[in-house]
């Protein structure tokens, strides 16, 4: 019987040294993970930077489009107009 109960108990002790040794991560392996997800963080908020920055000019192009279709549209009007002047003298 004493047998059949210290077995079990080698096994687990067994089972648990594998698992200290092999499964677990040091703390290098932690510390170069942590630097990992830091870099990559730094890098998207880098991009999120960028990318509001191509955001911003786009709504400035695109206020700028619109301003000079305003005048292009103006000009035509005037052109039209001294065309049509010109057609009746």
């Amino acid at each position: 019987m004493r047998k059949s109960v210290g077995t079990p108990v080698k096994v687990a002790g067994l089972a648990l040294a594998v698992a200290l040794v092999g499964g677990c991560a040091t703390t290098d392996q932690l510390n170069a993970v942590k630097a990992m997800a830091q870099d990559a963080q730094s890098t998207a908020q880098a991009a999120k930077t960028t990318a509001d920055q191509a955001n911003q000019k786009a709504d400035e192009a695109l206020q700028q489009s619109a301003a000079n279709k305003k005048a292009i549209d103006a000009t035509n009007e005037k052109i039209n107009r001294m065309f049509k002047k010109s057609m009746y003298k």
